[in-house]
């Protein structure tokens, strides 16, 4: 008898569905939808409750961004919820090297003014923000059992909690010493709890302004660093348009600038000028997708910054004569050459989840600390931990990304969202994991689309990370090397080798973990969760 080893998961069907990385915030935000909400509401839902139950991944002293897509209209609008550096700033304080803790890492939390925006400008009307974050409150003042997989990437921060200024708050006292809570142990947050139900009373003015406010930048100061009540005060949510560009017969939506969404759509844009049969060896399909990638990341390092202060190309990248430019310098036989290698950037965690309503509304949302709980810096009493954005300022004097007072940096974390050719929705989906994103959504977006997966086999698909000497390499990931999970298969491996690749097998949480939503006709959606973490799709 042969034993054939099946997943442990199945895509999911119903006409609504919520998926993030914890099922405690899917459940939260699937609640949101029965009470009247909208896919919007279920998305902020989410939001709240995933910065109490994944803080070595995300929370309220991070960003956020989303991509909305409203069913009446059937158009997409890009929220951005991405701080600045402190006015104050100066480039020498961010010349490498610098500290993951460094208080001049900070930049200004975004992502609690883009919930209160989001739902103010494309909530149902139904739920107010209070309603919203009582989920959250309740489950940082009652307690949350934490996930397996969050309770090893709370272990392994461990050092740098110890180490922050204010860090124990978001550990557990045993004894003289101090430890992370264990897979199943309750962990309780009154701090945050607090925070959040200040935020629920006041709105976004409840962080940006008074206790909090004054509680973050006490902390900041109290390290070296210069931010100032007047940062947090000017901080607001930006409307952005969207990047897109079609693939096969589907328009694929990306977050622009300051982040790489571009990326993606510049490798997709040099896929699309294969067929689906030209890329059904999957060796063959693995060098292209490599090869598209490294060319997307080394040309659009050079453009990525802060919109105000160059001119925005992207436009002109993501067009189809671009990537019929890139793809003339790429060879089936071997790696293609890049040009101007940089610098090296460390990786980060982060949270994806998608919602979908059963109007056909969508919100595909991304929400992080940049590296695991930031710098570690917690505000007095407040019982969230503050980002460290700012490293991903370039240290390359002169260039877009070079750091600058008021200033916002090259910006990891990007949502995706797929219409049909008539412009209504396909999916709502994303892959975390720093400079895994645009990798990530390319992988997924080709099992959909080109191999006709579900959501979930989608997700599941084994995956390669490409790291390289271009500028988005990564610390600590070798130079010009390709990461694979173990189960890509040999072939593919042989492939790879033989065309000049160095493969590497690599640890599973360095290839992202995703959520993908996919409306299948007008009154059913299917949804997945990744594998790779503690999350839960889940329909009604």
């Amino acid at each position: 008898m042969v034993i054939v080893p099946t997943p442990s998961r199945r895509a999911v069907y119903g006409r609504a569905a919520v998926a993030s990385s914890q099922p405690l915030a899917t459940s939260a935000g699937l609640r949101a939808l029965l009470r009247g909400g909208n896919a919007v509401d279920a998305a902020v839902t989410v939001a709240a409750a995933l910065a109490v139950t994944e803080p070595c991944s995300n929370g309220i002293g991070g960003d956020a961004f989303a991509l909305v897509y409203k069913a009446s209209s059937r158009g997409v609008s890009a929220m951005h919820g991405n701080g600045a550096a402190p006015a104050a700033l100066t480039p020498g304080l961010l010349q490498p090297p610098v500290a993951t803790s460094s208080p001049h890492a900070v930049t200004v939390p975004g992502a609690v003014a883009l919930w209160a925006d989001m739902i103010e400008r494309h909530g149902s009307g139904n739920l107010s923000l209070a309603d919203l974050l009582q989920p959250a409150i309740d489950l940082a003042s009652n307690g949350f059992p934490v996930a397996p997989q969050t309770a090893d990437a709370w272990k392994a921060s461990t050092s740098i909690l110890r180490a922050a200024r204010g860090g124990k708050e978001l550990l557990i006292a045993e004894g003289s010493s101090w430890r992370a809570p264990h897979s199943g142990e309750v962990f309780r947050a009154p701090g945050l709890a607090a925070t959040l139900r200040r935020v629920a009373k006041t709105g976004k003015r409840g962080f940006y302004e008074g206790p909090v406010a004054s509680a973050i930048v006490a902390v900041v100061r109290a390290m070296g660093g210069v931010m100032t009540l007047e940062d947090l005060a000017k901080h607001r949510t930006e409307d952005r348009d969207s990047l897109a560009t079609r693939f096969r017969e589907y328009t694929v939506y990306e977050t622009g600038l300051p982040t790489h969404g571009v990326v993606a759509l510049m490798a997709l844009n040099i896929l699309d000028g294969y067929t689906p049969e030209e890329l059904s060896d999957e060796g063959r399909a693995t060098h292209i997708m490599i090869d598209a990638l490294r060319l997307a990341y080394s040309e659009a390092a050079k453009v990525i910054a802060d919109p105000k202060v160059m001119p925005d190309r992207t436009r002109d990248l993501v067009s189809k004569k671009y990537a019929d430019q890139l793809r003339a310098r790429m060879r089936d036989n071997t790696l293609c050459e890049l040009r101007d290698g940089d610098e090296k950037w460390p990786s980060g965690g982060t949270v994806q989840f998608c919602a979908v309503d059963a109007e056909g509304n969508a919100v595909s949302m991304i929400q992080s600390n940049y590296m695991p709980f930031g710098t570690g810096l917690v505000p007095r009493n407040m019982g969230f931990s503050l980002n460290n954005r700012g490293l991903n300022f370039s240290s390359v004097k002169g260039h877009p990304n070079a750091a600058h007072g008021g200033k916002k940096p090259y910006h990891t974390i990007i949502p995706a969202l797929m219409t049909r050719g008539d412009g209504g929705l396909f999916a709502v989906l994303g892959v975390m994991g720093s400079f895994m994103q645009p990798q990530g959504h390319v992988q997924v977006i080709r099992r959909l689309v080109d191999e006709g997966l579900d959501a979930q086999k989608a997700l599941d698909h084994s995956r390669f990370r490409v790291t390289g000497a271009f500028s988005a390499v990564e610390v600590g990931m070798g130079d010009d090397a390709v990461f694979v999970e173990p189960e890509i298969g040999e072939n593919v491996v042989e492939a790879l080798t033989s065309r000049g690749h160095e493969v590497r097998i690599g640890e599973r949480h360095i290839f992202g973990r995703g959520q993908v939503i996919v409306r299948r006709g007008e009154d059913v959606v299917e949804a997945g969760s990744d594998n790779r973490a503690d999350g839960y799709a889940a329909v009604l």
